[in-house]
């Protein structure tokens, strides 16, 4: 299987795992805005639920939304998926003491403009620009990449 982050390495630190050295480091970031009192929370990897899973019960001829706290597994009627929830997890979500909140994505810095073109026709970036749509419709919360 190929490495979907173009040969970046992942980190283990402070219970985190993060996709790349970049992303570590703006971690490192906001979490010395935190200590400074500049921003009051960090969310790392926080999912969002772009489209709910759908359930069926063949039993009861039942269709189920799947929310997030929702386990169908548990349950003792048989409910089987039709389709998966799709979600974007963001790097992090930011909690300033205004109140507000803002929500950034790691992305490499390509110094070389044929792998920067290379990156962008890249399927991951494309599914990446329609989960930040998705964001902006659903939640009405602006993703900007760091």
């Amino acid at each position: 299987m190929k490495n979907k982050n173009f040969g970046a390495k992942k980190v283990l630190a402070d219970g985190y795992k993060f996709d790349s050295q970049k992303e570590y480091q703006d971690y490192l970031l906001f979490k010395h805005q935190l200590n400074r009192g500049q921003i009051s929370k960090i969310e790392v990897h926080r999912p969002f639920i772009l489209i709910p899973g759908i359930y069926y019960n063949f039993e009861t001829r039942t269709y189920r939304i799947k929310n997030g706290s929702d386990n169908y597994k548990k349950s003792p009627l048989k409910w089987v998926c039709i389709q998966k929830s799709k979600t974007y997890t963001a790097d992090f979500v930011i909690h300033y003491p205004d109140g507000s909140v803002k929500v950034f994505d790691s992305k490499p810095v390509h110094k070389n403009p044929n792998t920067r073109k290379k990156f962008e026709k890249s399927m991951i970036f494309k599914r990446f620009l329609q989960k930040k749509r998705l964001m902006m419709y659903i939640y009405g919360i602006e993703v900007k990449v760091i």
